[in-house]
């Protein structure tokens, strides 16, 4: 049996999917009876498109919609943020990936702050999206903002945490180049991403991360190593 909130949540949840649909028939029809209507004329006081305002409100079929309509992808409001920016800011996956699609998009637009998409992701630590980013080149990783700070300054400005989750998958991701118990080799490639530390002289936070590595890769040994062995068994078994 539901309970009263449980019911709430599910009138929401039926609220909003009603809302979007009737958002998107009210685009339809508008799509069909203005064929030649401009969908990139502002319409808000802040430079807003359509697209903009589908994008912040989340709505993926009226994102479609108008991108089938051949809207300015590109164009930027009284910020300087495309969707695309705006999108990343949110982190709306599913938004991010209809606009990738799109080949006229610029992924490297900046707000008037000098930001692009990949600081936004940074600005609110949406770690997994900014791992896809740097790891597939969507965006420029070296670009500075008007303060001189890059994607990772934002990242540990605005969130420490992330941004030693962030660096520990990072180090995984390079586990091939790592050669195994080497934690100079480790350290090396701690010191250039540790800078605000190292700078101020936090050493422990660094020996510490380092030391939190080297026994999560020992254990990661320790499992191989005994992976290994149970195929071995197995195989001795098969050949008995």
């Amino acid at each position: 049996m539901e309970t009263e909130d449980q019911n709430q949540q599910n009138y929401n949840f039926n609220q909003y999917e009603y809302k979007k649909r009737k958002d998107q028939q009210e685009l339809d029809i508008i799509l069909n009876k203005y064929p030649d209507l401009d969908f990139n004329v502002p319409l808000t006081n802040t430079n807003q498109t359509w697209l903009h305002l589908a994008v912040l409100s989340g709505h993926q079929e009226l994102v479609i919609s108008l991108i089938e309509k051949g809207v300015d992808i590109n164009q930027q409001d009284s910020a300087g943020r495309t969707a695309f920016i705006i999108a990343c800011g949110m982190g709306n996956k599913s938004i991010i990936e209809i606009l990738l699609k799109n080949p006229n998009l610029d992924r490297n637009k900046t707000t008037i702050g000098g930001e692009n998409a990949l600081m936004k992701l940074a600005f609110n630590a949406h770690l997994s999206l900014m791992d896809f980013f740097i790891s597939n080149n969507v965006c420029k990783i070296d670009q500075q903002n008007n303060l001189q700070q890059n994607v990772f300054d934002i990242l540990y400005s605005h969130n420490q945490y992330g941004y030693v989750q962030f660096y520990v998958k990072q180090v995984y991701s390079l586990e091939k180049k790592l050669n195994e118990g080497n934690n100079q080799l480790i350290y090396d490639f701690f010191k250039p991403l540790f800078k605000h530390e190292i700078q101020q002289n936090n050493i422990d936070f660094v020996i510490k991360i380092n030391e939190k590595l080297q026994l999560q890769q020992e254990e990661k040994k320790k499992q191989y190593e005994q992976y290994q062995y149970q195929q071995m068994l197995q195989q001795q078994q098969q050949q008995q």
